[in-house]
């Protein structure tokens, strides 16, 4: 991307529920959503997509990466008692 070409839309995150996605499906959200957001964010003002957009974004990504800590936090409680 050029310094001057629009930021690309944002993935459809409509209809993303963080609790049903399998732990690899997690990485590619959080893979993806972070590269548009770190893209978005070094976007000049004149061609920088909308702070709302970029807002909800982030909330997704926020969210996935609060799942994906408390998967792994799962997987390394003590089992048993």
């Amino acid at each position: 991307m050029s310094r001057h070409d629009p930021v690309p839309a944002p993935p459809d995150i409509s209809g993303l529920d963080v609790k049903m996605l399998s732990v690899s499906e997690l990485r590619e959200w959080h893979e993806k959503l972070g590269r548009w957001l770190a893209e978005a964010e070094s976007a000049p003002l004149a061609t920088a997509p909308n702070d709302d957009v970029v807002d909800e974004i982030r909330t997704a990504l926020v969210d996935i990466s609060r799942e994906r800590a408390e998967r792994q936090g799962d997987e390394r409680a003590p089992r048993g008692g």
